[in-house]
């Protein structure tokens, strides 16, 4: 705090004190370390199904078929989910 002024003024709008790791559906194992958890994942795919998948989807990108992609999307991540957004509210973003 000699050469540059430090202003603490709080969080800006959106702003996180911290940024969550894991979602509540997963759930947490402990470790031999006291500090350290482990993501433990309820639902298991295979490198095959995830590399199908994403094939799927990026031919789905070159077809603009939006629906389809949403629909794949939830496939690899059932919490998925998709809110429409308005042709008024796309034009400005």
């Amino acid at each position: 705090d000699i050469d540059i002024a430090i202003e603490f003024n709080g969080l800006r709008p959106g702003e996180k004190m911290y940024e969550e790791l894991l979602n509540a559906e997963e759930g947490v194992q402990t470790t031999s370390h006291e500090r350290i958890n482990m993501a433990v994942c309820s639902q298991q795919m295979s490198n095959k199904e995830l590399s199908t998948i994403i094939g799927h989807i990026y031919d789905e990108i070159e077809r603009g078929n939006t629906k389809t992609i949403r629909y794949l999307l939830k496939q690899m991540v059932p919490t998925y989910t998709y809110t429409e957004i308005s042709e008024s509210k796309e034009s400005v973003a």
